[in-house]
């Protein structure tokens, strides 16, 4: 339901992560598309601990994450996260999704 791309910031650049999100008009009206940003910023919020420092793009394939339970949408996105901190990302580019 939900796709993340990481990109690291050059080494001098050891500052808190920035984060964008990209939430489609095909995924729902302007209602929907801001409840998603606002789950996502929340769950976001309470682990930002867990971010590495570098460039996060979230984004949403489907209106399901307005509807869904919070907790369902928490552990899709926080899998992602744990997935980037735990990898050894080459200084491209690098792609985590999930279906």
């Amino acid at each position: 339901m939900c796709w993340l791309r990481w990109a690291p910031l050059p080494d001098d650049h050891e500052i808190a992560p920035y984060i964008g999100y990209a939430v489609g008009r095909s995924v729902g009206n302007a209602v929907i598309r801001n409840r998603i940003r606002r789950r996502l910023r929340a769950i976001l919020a309470d682990h930002s601990n867990e971010l590495r420092p570098g460039l996060y793009l979230f984004g949403v394939k489907h209106a399901h994450a307005a509807s869904i339970e919070f907790t369902k949408l928490q552990d899709d996105v926080l899998e992602l996260v744990r997935a980037i901190a735990a990898a050894d990302m080459p200084e491209t580019d690098s792609m985590k999704t999930r279906a």
